[in-house]
């Protein structure tokens, strides 16, 4: 039976999964094979993600209060009155964070989905596989991509593929009708999109739709912006 993406879109969620394989990896490191100096490097892949995802909420949360305080201080009643104390940032973590952690957690999963000790019920339990599908119903199916970004004419998508085979990915300038640009049949994937005129930046969108035994399935993606360049 066909299973969700494993990785989840929220950030909330995957701070959940990753404190959950935090806390139960030690007991899975005699069947990968593992020693103490791996799982340590694991677990502290994954407490950097969890930081930087947590630092971030933190500082979000501490602005959106700075601009509160201001307005009080600006125009808050009764004029003359002493106000809050104005919030303090939290202290980021000194130490070391490395680029492409997400990526390379992506990595740590494959290996050890490879791995000769692994099973399906290890994988359910650190949440390295996604749940299964029941049969997915057309009128409630459409892709949702997780990010659409553009470098120069390449387009990157993500997402999950839901368990089907094949994406049709089909772009349109502004003002312009949609034509196919890409068939996908793993995420993430990059492909090129044609431009009217590459020597100008060119603004347009991105949908896709599911393809199951050489028909559309279910319905089209929300649009995606993207420019061009």
């Amino acid at each position: 039976m066909a299973r969700s993406f494993w990785w989840p879109s929220q950030l909330s969620a995957q701070v959940f999964l990753l404190e959950n394989f935090i806390a139960k990896i030690a007991t899975y490191q005699s069947a990968l094979g593992w020693n103490n100096t791996q799982t340590a490097d694991a677990i502290a892949l994954c407490n950097m993600i969890i930081n930087a995802i947590n630092t971030a909420n933190q500082c979000r949360a501490t602005a959106q209060a700075v601009t509160n305080w201001r307005d009080i201080v600006l125009y808050g009643e009764p004029k003359g009155q002493v106000g809050p104390t104005a919030p303090v940032f939290p202290i980021i973590d000194g130490s070391t964070f490395n680029r492409g952690t997400v990526d390379s957690f992506f990595e740590l999963r494959d290996q050890i989905v490879a791995n000769n000790g692994y099973s399906l019920a290890m994988g359910e339990d650190l949440g390295l596989v996604g749940a299964e599908q029941q049969g997915l119903i057309p009128a409630d199916t459409a892709p949702e991509l997780k990010t659409v970004s553009a470098s120069a004419n390449m387009v990157t998508i993500t997402g999950s593929m839901q368990g089907l085979p094949v994406m049709r990915v089909e772009y349109a300038a502004k003002g312009q009708t949609y034509g196919s640009v890409a068939i996908v049949t793993n995420l993430p994937a990059t492909f090129e999109v044609p431009m009217a005129d590459p020597d100008n930046p060119e603004v347009g969108t991105i949908r896709s739709i599911f393809v199951k035994k050489n028909a559309d399935f279910g319905n089209y993606s929300p649009n995606y912006d993207v420019t061009l360049a």
